[in-house]
């Protein structure tokens, strides 16, 4: 119900904002608790019934930020290190809703791990190198006693299927996933 009502703020928000464009273009970096809401609205036709044509458009992080200083695309979804650089840098940035009240990660390491002390000196796939995800890989690492910066190594393959096709390959021994990344099966 929370998400119903987050996706119809977000369209009332979008709709003050774009109420004169036929598109608007939304960059998500991956289908993750931050997307999910948005495209779940896309396909119950809640923008249609607001008046507004929707295209979702699937980027990593560095690439949706710049598409959104370029303007090739109108909303970013995932707010993080990228764009807190990209407001220093100058980018007009407004927050319109915010409906996730932490990181929701999880620690996804192929089957052979069995703890996390079992990952030292292996390397973890991320998205970006400084982003949520390395820090919150940093961070899980310390609270099991390990030194992120010393024991671990950080690779990055990209989006969420190279990071699990990194690990299926035997490049990196795990990844952080958001759902519904950390709960669906992957072959």
């Amino acid at each position: 119900m929370n998400k119903v009502i987050t996706v119809l703020l977000t369209i009332v928000f979008l709709q003050n904002s774009v109420h004169a464009a036929d598109k608007i273009r939304i960059g998500f970096a991956s289908v993750s608790v931050v997307a999910v809401p948005l495209i779940l609205g896309e396909k119950r036709g809640f923008f249609r019934e607001e008046g507004l044509q929707t295209e979702f458009i699937q980027m990593l992080p560095n690439v949706g930020m710049s598409a959104t200083a370029s303007g090739d695309i109108d909303y970013w979804t995932n707010f993080g290190p990228l764009t807190v650089a990209g407001v220093i840098r100058g980018l007009p940035v407004k927050i319109v809703a915010c409906w996730v009240p932490s990181v929701s990660f999880a620690l996804i390491s192929r089957p052979e791990f069995k703890s996390v002390q079992e990952l030292r000196g292996k390397t973890i796939g991320v998205n970006v190198f400084g982003g949520p995800q390395e820090t919150v890989a940093k961070l899980i690492f310390k609270h099991f006693g390990l030194d992120p910066d010393k024991e671990v190594k950080f690779l990055v393959p990209g989006g969420t299927e190279a990071r699990f096709a990194s690990m299926k390959e035997g490049l990196t021994a795990a990844t952080l996933g958001a759902p519904p990344s950390d709960f669906s099966p992957r072959s």
